[in-house]
């Protein structure tokens, strides 16, 4: 092999395409997002990755370039509400293999009122006894595991993250509560996991429930923890390109969230927090309507006919609030409980003329 081919190679070899991760950076300002962020990015960029941070959601409606990724790092405490198929794309590119890596409250109590995100992420935030300030440990539970190998237990002052976690999860280490009394003190002591892994499809997913602000990660255990999982959730991407895999293997045509919900269906248009009407297969699904009977009623609005649907309100019999009156409806294509009220969040955006999203 001529020299010059062979010098080309070995500079290809040590000059691979690089890898790319997307942070979303934004939400409770408390928690330093910003500088978090600015702090990920400059280590991922020293391990060769190309970042790019994000400061809108409106990112994860983007499939094409969440395919495109080796890593997510989500951000973002306490976004609000968002219906549980607008993390579809996301969903399905992390079981393709990119990797899911985040912290404290930018991750597991990123959008705290979705089980999707929760399944995904492997937890739900819930409490923090006493709020920052608290000294407590950690305890490595996992020796070998290449995230915490080496790593001793040591000791924190910060928020102690009481979670709600996915027994699926591959805990690497915990910390022990009570430390400040509440009522959930009557248990009595329970080791609550902190750092852990776990898989979504082909993807891997890392999270450290320490990172309240920017300057727990200058002790020294708590950062190389960090650093070491993103590298290790960047890398299923790579295993999964090598071997040819995607989430097809894993997706199905069953419901997961509403019973009357296909995978065929699974498509959303999102905007400013409130949902809209879905249109595939000829088929229209209206999500999270609240319905109530004398206040103790709970069900699905749905319609599955063609494309356009109206509902026709009877004189002052439903009353639904936030939606125009001065509407034509047609009665044919319709489900409603007889006597119940619509209250809340309205989803309905197919009785207005095209003026945006019914707000609450």
């Amino acid at each position: 092999m001529p020299s010059v081919v062979k010098f080309f190679l070995k500079l290809y070899n040590k000059n691979p395409m690089k890898r790319k991760a997307l942070i979303l950076c934004g939400g409770w300002e408390g928690h330093e997002p910003q500088v978090v962020a600015g702090r990920f990015k400059e280590f991922l960029e020293s391990e060769d990755f190309e970042v790019s941070v994000a400061d809108n959601v409106a990112v994860l409606e983007d499939k094409d370039r969440l395919m495109k990724l080796d890593l997510f790092i989500p951000m973002w405490t306490n976004y609000g509400d968002v219906p549980q198929f607008f993390f579809e794309p996301l969903l399905e590119a992390a079981g393709s293999g990119m990797g899911v890596a985040g912290c404290h409250g930018g991750m597991c109590d990123a959008f705290r009122n979705n089980a999707a995100w929760q399944f995904l992420t492997g937890a739900n935030w819930v409490c923090h006894p006493g709020c920052d300030g608290v000294p407590f440990r950690i305890n490595i539970k996992s020796k070998s595991n290449p995230i915490t190998e080496g790593i001793a237990d040591f000791d924190v002052v910060s928020e102690q993250y009481y979670l709600h976690v996915d027994p699926a999860n591959e805990v690497l280490a915990t910390t022990r509560f009570p430390v400040v009394k509440w009522y959930h003190s009557a248990n009595g002591e329970v080791d609550v996991p902190q750092i852990w892994t776990k898989k979504w499809g082909h993807g891997r997913v890392f999270y450290n429930a320490l990172g309240h602000r920017n300057d727990i990660f200058d002790i020294p255990p708590v950062w190389e923890i960090m650093k070491r999982g993103m590298l290790w959730a960047a890398d299923g991407k790579r295993i999964a390109v090598e071997n040819g895999l995607s989430a097809d293997e894993f997706k199905s045509d069953k419901g997961m969230y509403y019973a009357i919900m296909s995978q065929s269906t699974q498509r959303y248009i999102h905007e400013k927090g409130t949902y809209m009407k879905r249109y595939v297969h000829g088929e229209v699904y209206i999500h999270d309507v609240r319905i109530l009977k004398k206040d103790t009623c709970l069900l699905l609005l749905f319609s599955l006919k063609p494309l356009i649907f109206y509902i026709k309100i009877l004189g002052g019999f439903y009353d639904f609030y936030g939606v125009p009156r001065k509407v034509s409806y047609r009665k044919s294509s319709y489900r409603l409980l007889r006597g119940c009220k619509v209250r809340g969040s309205i989803d309905l955006p197919a009785l207005r003329c095209n003026d945006g999203c019914i707000s609450a």
